[in-house]
């Protein structure tokens, strides 16, 4: 897939903030992308974080964000995969 064209406000990175909140941890990982030069740049992994939420996923999500600079991030969010737990 090409890389996004750069408009007049785009950064020469894109980075992006993942999350999961499984059923005992909650993970982060921030991952990169140059956008600059030719070809097709590849993602790299720049920190990535687990915390044992204790059955407390929301206060567990909410101290881990505290650790990151949300706004150093494309303002955009892509679910990939959400799981629905209904009873």
């Amino acid at each position: 897939m090409p890389a996004p064209k750069k408009g007049f406000f785009m950064a020469d990175t894109l980075k992006s903030l993942g999350l999961c909140l499984g059923a005992s941890t909650v993970s982060l990982v921030q991952v990169e992308r140059d956008l600059e030069g030719n070809g097709a740049p590849s993602p790299h992994i720049i920190a990535h974080s687990v915390y044992s939420h204790e059955g407390d996923a929301k206060r567990c999500l909410i101290q881990a964000l505290k650790d990151v600079e949300l706004s150093s991030f494309t303002n955009e969010i892509h679910p990939i995969r959400v799981h629905h737990l209904s009873g």
